[in-house]
């Protein structure tokens, strides 16, 4: 488990305590271990809550961003409007990532969320997340997160990486899948990658072509990987320090929902 720095707890807390007082729809929850040391905490805003009532059908769960010298794991809530734009449904600090604690932040999630799992959830390629996905949410469909299947598969891939993109996200139907992959491995000498073996016994996770509904198709393609890949780049510093990560987090929650990040992106 994470440390945090000295009176960063206090901040983090004495923060949230006055966006509540400020907002009463405001929803947080903060998670203390048997040293009553803040171990994981989880907050949202009104706009967050509303917004997911509307477009949570869909929902990516991304804990990818780590910030300051400790690589203290933030995590976030994101889904799309019906302007396909980006929308934060929540966010979340993690000092303990394990099934408990991914178990214990979902669980908070729904309880923000008055109940209301999403109907499909992309997250990273984790056996805790997907234990506490398959716990939590028995409802929701679980698919990985192409980008970050993507970023791991380049030590496994080599110079075939390209290839490997392509297929990944051009392949529509079942049918072609297998045939493709079955070329794509051979063609390229991975027959004996367990790797890719293990990868391929979790296609209905995230293959295109195991897509069950369209509304969440927008989360499957390579914009989106895109958008993830640059979301918390464009605004913040990895070296933040937690008090002024929070400061620059409100600044970016407010452009975010002004169009702004959408806007730069459509323009790539």
């Amino acid at each position: 488990m994470r440390d945090l720095e000295e009176g960063d707890a206090q901040f983090l807390l004495d923060f949230l305590k006055a966006k509540k007082s400020d907002d009463p729809s405001f929803f947080y929850a903060v998670q203390i271990d048997e040293k009553d040391c803040l171990t994981n905490c989880f907050w949202a805003d009104a706009q967050s809550i509303t917004d997911y009532a509307y477009f949570g059908d869909a929902v990516t769960f991304d804990t990818t961003y780590r910030m300051n010298k400790n690589e203290l794991p933030f995590s976030a809530f994101i889904g799309t409007n019906h302007h396909k734009q980006i929308v934060i449904f929540g966010s979340a600090l993690l000092l303990d990532e394990t099934t408990d604690s991914y178990i214990w932040l979902l669980k908070t999630f729904l309880a923000a969320m008055n109940g209301k799992q999403p109907k499909t959830i992309f997250t990273d390629q984790c056996d805790d997340i997907s234990k506490a996905v398959s716990m939590t949410l028995p409802d929701t469909y679980h698919r990985f997160c192409l980008r970050h299947i993507l970023y791991n598969a380049r030590p496994h891939i080599g110079q075939t990486f390209h290839e490997f993109e392509r297929f990944f996200y051009d392949v529509q139907t079942e049918e072609d899948f297998r045939r493709e992959w079955n070329s794509l491995i051979a063609n390229s000498g991975l027959l004996t990658s367990s790797w890719l073996k293990d990868l391929y016994a979790a296609r209905e996770k995230w293959a295109l072509a195991y897509l069950r509904s369209s509304f969440c198709s927008i989360m499957a393609t390579k914009q989106w990987s895109e958008y993830m890949e640059s979301l918390f780049k464009f605004y913040f510093d990895r070296k933040l320090p937690l008090s002024n990560f929070i400061f620059q987090y409100l600044k970016a929650l407010v452009r975010i929902r002004d169009g702004e990040f959408s806007k730069i992106m459509n323009r790539h």
